[in-house]
């Protein structure tokens, strides 16, 4: 598994205990973006191309419940889906993200490192 960048939105969240965390959520100029998604179990990130699944012929869906996260080593088959879930390192736990259907986030484009699952 190698680690990839993606141009990024990123804003800020507040968690529970009051700490802040960066939510990102990637552009792109001519298709859909990547997918995100966050380990429930350290809050490590995976970015999933949506042409690389379409051109290798096969799927996050159909491989994540054989596939191990690169920092817990715990199974990628409970991944939650980013921004609508974030980790709170202070707390160690998963939350909720509650932002209206189809609006973006607002806040600056930045260059940001993922995880790619399919690599």
């Amino acid at each position: 598994m190698n680690k990839v960048k993606r141009m990024c939105t990123q804003s800020i969240a507040k968690c529970a205990d009051g700490t802040t965390v960066e939510i990102y959520e990637t552009i792109s100029d001519f298709y859909e973006g990547d997918r995100l998604f966050v380990c429930p179990h350290c809050g490590e990130m995976y970015a999933v191309n949506r042409d690389d699944e379409y051109y290798a012929k096969k799927t996050f869906e159909s491989m994540k419940d054989r596939l191990f996260c690169a920092q817990c080593q715990k199974p990628l088959s409970d991944v939650l889906p980013h921004p609508d879930y974030y980790w709170c390192m202070k707390s160690q736990t998963i939350e909720r993200f509650a932002r209206l259907p189809d609006v973006p986030l607002e806040g600056i484009a930045r260059w940001a490192e993922f995880w790619n699952p399919l690599d």
